[in-house]
C-alpha cells in the first residue's frame, strides 16, 4: 500500500497530534496521510486506502464541493473496493462506517459521488 502512497506522492508520517478514536487522518494541502499507532495491521491497510483517497481526491481546490458524508463515502468506498481487489475483507468495519455517514443524507450529484469508481480501477491499475 505504500507503493500506492509513493505513485500518488503523498507521505505517511506520524500524526502531528493524538488521533484518539479516528484511525488516521489526511492533512489536506500538505499531500501527508497519518495512520493511528493503535491500528492492527489489517486496519492500516484499510485507512491507508482511505486516507490515500481523501489526499487525492479531497484537495484544498475542490474540498467545498463535496459534504462531509460525500467525502467519506467516497473514501470508505475506495479503500473498500481496492481492499477487496486484494483479497482484504474489510466490510465488517466499511459497512457500519458507511451507514453512519450515509444514513439521513441526500446525495445530490451522483456522477461526482461515484467518482471513486474510476479512482479505485486507477490505484489497482498502479499496482
Amino acid at each position: 500500500m505504500e507503493d500506492i502512497a509513493e505513485k500518488n506522492k503523498i507521505r505517511i508520517v506520524v500524526p502531528y497530534k493524538e488521533l484518539g478514536a479516528a484511525k488516521g487522518v489526511s492533512y489536506t494541502g500538505l499531500g501527508e496521510v497519518a495512520l493511528n499507532p493503535r491500528n492492527s495491521e489489517r486496519q492500516d491497510t484499510k485507512t491507508l486506502l482511505h486516507e490515500l483517497t481523501h489526499a487525492k481526491l479531497h484537495t484544498k481546490e475542490n474540498m467545498n464541493d463535496y459534504t462531509k458524508p460525500e467525502k467519506e463515502f467516497q473514501a470508505e468506498m475506495t479503500a473498500y473496493t481496492v481492499a477487496s481487489y486484494f483479497n482484504i475483507d474489510t466490510s465488517d468495519y466499511s459497512l457500519d462506517y458507511l451507514h453512519h455517514w450515509t444514513k439521513d443524507h441526500e446525495f445530490k450529484d451522483h456522477e461526482k459521488l461515484f467518482y471513486y469508481k474510476r479512482f479505485s480501477q486507477q490505484q489497482k491499475n498502479s499496482l
